[in-house]
């Protein structure tokens, strides 16, 4: 599982990772949640149907971290839920799959392991403000967005407290934190936090 903050190259690397091991399957937790949206009632979990920036809204008049803490764990408690799900059904019938996404939050981390396969999490990580604007710069750019960069330019805070959010979870739970700078660099670590993690598997059997 990759979990990350927005524009810290998630998506990128689950895609990556999931070649090099030859995993065929990807899930993203953003795909979770839209189909949650389409069985649940928006009046019974209002945070679930709003952008995770801008899950503060149903707690609060004008954002504040507290209550953006609050709608983004209601929105990650509810796709913890269809995470499970996928776990369990890769562990019943020997899937390897990856899932990545914001939603694979630290803190739920004990509900979605599963019991009886090997589950590897790590978190991604840009802490340069200037690299995520242009990262964003330049998704937005791309042609399968169409999306513009000033729509994001003002929710920068809210970005900021949600990527301190997941960061400060992950250290606590000893989730390896891995900085996405260079490629290279990324490569290596991501490599690293796998294959030692299975050694440890191993050892144990």
């Amino acid at each position: 599982m990759i979990g990350g903050a927005s524009n810290t190259g998630k998506s990128t690397w689950g895609i990556e990772i999931a070649y090099r091991l030859g995993i065929r399957n990807i899930v993203h937790t953003d795909t979770l949640r839209n189909t949650l949206r389409a069985t649940l009632e928006r009046r019974k979990h209002p945070a679930l149907f709003l952008s995770s920036y801008q899950c503060w809204r149903p707690y609060a008049k004008t954002y504040n971290p507290a209550a953006l803490a609050r709608g983004f764990h209601d929105q990650s408690k509810l796709v913890a839920k269809a995470i499970r799900a996928v776990v369990q059904d890769a562990e019943d019938y020997g899937k390897f799959t990856l899932i990545e996404g914001m939603h694979v939050t630290p803190s739920l981390l004990d509900s979605l392991k599963g019991k009886h396969s090997y589950t590897q999490v790590f978190l991604l990580d840009v802490s340069r403000e200037e690299t995520l604007r242009k990262r964003l710069e330049d998704r937005c750019e791309s042609t399968y967005l169409n999306r513009s960069a000033s729509k994001y330019s003002g929710v920068f805070p809210e970005f900021k407290t949600l990527r301190e959010r997941l960061v400060r979870d992950a250290k606590k739970k000893s989730v390896p934190v891995v900085s996405n700078e260079t490629h290279e660099q990324t490569l290596a670590e991501i490599m690293k936090h796998l294959f030692d993690g299975l050694d440890r598997i191993l050892k144990k059997s």
